[in-house]
């Protein structure tokens, strides 16, 4: 084993590595053409890096009917990255035959897709593939010991006027997680939230706002449970949010428990711009709303549905991207 290859187009390059295999192998027929034993050589070169996975959408459930699904006359869009459905089910990705579309470079299908409703699923798209692992399963989830404790009723929010109500909030583990509503307005600075127990609810009207830049938000069980565990973001609020660029969770706006079920849904009605990936194992994200809504770089889940009439685009860009292991045979 050669690290870095000693030959080849890769050699002296790091982050590769090159296998010389030799074996003697004993003469059959060929003994009559000669004495003594054969030699076979094999060479090989693999490259491993870290690299953001050219994802757009992955569903990992690897036996439901309809882990993904489009229902009412909505559209995705996915422009520069693949969907990916690792369901063996017959109607693994199914279109739901109400007339709405998901556009994407390619679907990488283990089972097989649907389009009762015309052709619903736009590009090129490939059945029987093997089920694709879950790319974030190195990424450890925060420590909330590390972290000040915060819970909602300590918040002290700025009287706007009108009702309206400004609540600037700080990164630190959240007991009983954090649910706005109606009049207020609310600024997530920088850093990573952990909601420990009762997740993480805002639903908004035309004179409110959500607003995070450089947030990563991390749902965990915990106080409350139950379906208030989940996250939540809809109503005619303005979002904006936007995840680490630098650090451990560099790319990732939403990182929910393992194993934790309640799911997650995005509502907007053309007000939406939010960036950076969505990493739910084990739950369900649905997508819904009217008019042209950024939802997302990335969307790592267990199903996932699209429904409403919006316009639902999913940007996949390798700057916004959290890092993977990349590992692939190259020679």
């Amino acid at each position: 084993m050669n690290i870095p290859p000693a030959s080849g187009p890769f050699a002296g390059q790091l982050g590769y590595a090159e296998v010389l295999v030799t074996a003697n192998q004993k003469r059959g027929f060929s003994a009559i053409f000669g004495q003594g034993s054969d030699t076979v050589r094999a060479r090989a070169v693999a490259r491993g890096r870290w690299a953001p996975a050219a994802i757009g959408i992955l569903c990992l459930d690897p036996v439901s009917r309809a882990s993904l699904k489009v229902q009412g006359q909505c559209y995705g869009i996915v422009p520069e990255a693949a969907v990916l459905v690792n369901s063996a089910d017959m109607y693994a990705a199914d279109g739901g035959g109400q007339g709405g579309t998901i556009t994407a470079k390619s679907f990488e299908v283990s089972g097989g897709v649907n389009q009762s409703g015309g052709q619903q699923f736009i590009g090129p798209i490939e059945t029987g593939v093997p089920p694709t692992p879950d790319p974030y399963r190195h990424l450890p989830p925060p420590d909330k010991i590390l972290m000040p404790t915060i819970r909602q009723n300590q918040l002290k929010p700025i009287d706007l006027g009108g009702g309206l109500k400004k609540y600037v909030l700080k990164p630190g583990c959240y007991t009983g997680g954090l649910s706005f509503s109606g009049q207020d307005v609310v600024v997530m600075e920088p850093g990573v939230y952990y909601m420990d127990g009762g997740g993480f609810h805002f639903s908004g009207t035309e004179a409110t706002s959500l607003t995070a830049t450089g947030v990563m938000l991390y749902n965990a069980p915990g106080q409350g449970g139950g379906n208030a565990s989940d996250i939540s973001i809809t109503g005619n609020g303005a979002v904006t949010w936007s995840p680490p660029t630098t650090g451990v969770y560099k790319g990732l706006s939403f990182f929910q428990a393992r194993n934790m079920t309640p799911a997650i849904n995005i509502q907007g009605n053309g007000n939406m711009n939010i960036t950076g990936a969505y990493y739910a194992r084990d739950a369900a994200i649905a997508i819904g709303g009217n008019g042209n809504n950024y939802v997302g770089n990335q969307f790592i889940c267990w199903n996932m549905t699209l429904y409403g009439s919006g316009t639902y685009i999913v940007p996949w860009d390798a700057g916004n991207i959290q890092p993977v292991r990349d590992l692939k045979l190259v020679e």
